[in-house]
């Protein structure tokens, strides 16, 4: 119990079925070639059931769906194939019955940059034309809350409108708080600045600056900056 180990899924494309294999991990690196692969902490194997326990830290855009759950329940888990230095093994868990999981919605950007000492994100994204009407209130360091324009599907299209945090109690929906930094009016996008986990930022590093990002967030958004579940590129962007 304690030890860590290499877990090796079997699995098809980004989907996992089961456990193929688990080895000792001696901290030279995850092996092989299988992308299948999730380093944990071993707790203790049952061979009657054929089942393994183990343990990894919850990634904090997933705390909210964590606590929703209750011992003996079955999860979603997402997982990087091969984690990285620095990444964590779970980048999002969520309830494995769709009518019990957090609710969500994803919306579009593209990173601007990333600071590794304040692990914060400036991201750029679509703005509806009418905001430039007033987002001259605004300057950079503003504490404000985006309100997003769904696209269906709990999609987001694009910022409908943003309000100073202090003046707008709203924390629940196609909702999102983080930190103005510009307005450009020329391509109707606003770059604005989030706070991210550990998890997100190592993910988020591997996006090539100025590359399009979709990025899940709850519907929850009762924190003082941004909840990200998961942050992923757009393919062939």
């Amino acid at each position: 119990m304690g030890a860590r180990i290499a877990i090796t899924w079997s699995g098809y494309e980004n989907q996992a079925n089961g456990i193929r294999s688990v080895a000792l991990d001696d901290g030279s690196g995850l092996w092989g070639g299988n992308e299948f692969l999730l380093p944990a902490e071993f707790v203790a194997m049952d061979a009657a059931q054929q089942s393994l326990t183990f343990k990894a830290a919850i990634p904090d855009g997933s705390l909210a769906a964590v606590r929703s759950l209750t011992r003996g329940d079955w999860a979603t888990v997402t997982s990087p194939h091969r984690p990285g230095d620095g990444m964590a093994s779970l980048l999002m868990v969520d309830a494995y019955d769709v009518a019990e999981r957090v609710r969500r919605y994803v919306w579009p950007g593209q990173i601007v940059s990333l600071n590794q000492t304040e692990t914060t994100v400036s991201v750029s994204a679509p703005v509806e034309q009418h905001v430039f009407r007033y987002v001259d209130r605004f300057t950079a360091g503003d504490e404000v809350v985006l309100i997003w324009s769904p696209n269906g599907r709990d999609e987001a299209k694009a910022i409908r409108y943003l309000e100073h945090r202090e003046e707008l109690i709203l924390d629940h929906g196609y909702v999102l708080p983080v930190q103005f930094v510009s307005a450009h009016a020329e391509s109707q996008r606003i770059v604005f600045k989030t706070k991210l986990s550990p998890s997100m930022f190592a993910r988020s590093a591997l996006i090539q600056a100025g590359k399009g990002i979709k990025v899940t967030s709850p519907f929850d958004q009762s924190g003082e900056s941004a909840a990200i579940m998961i942050v992923d590129p757009v393919p062939g962007n």
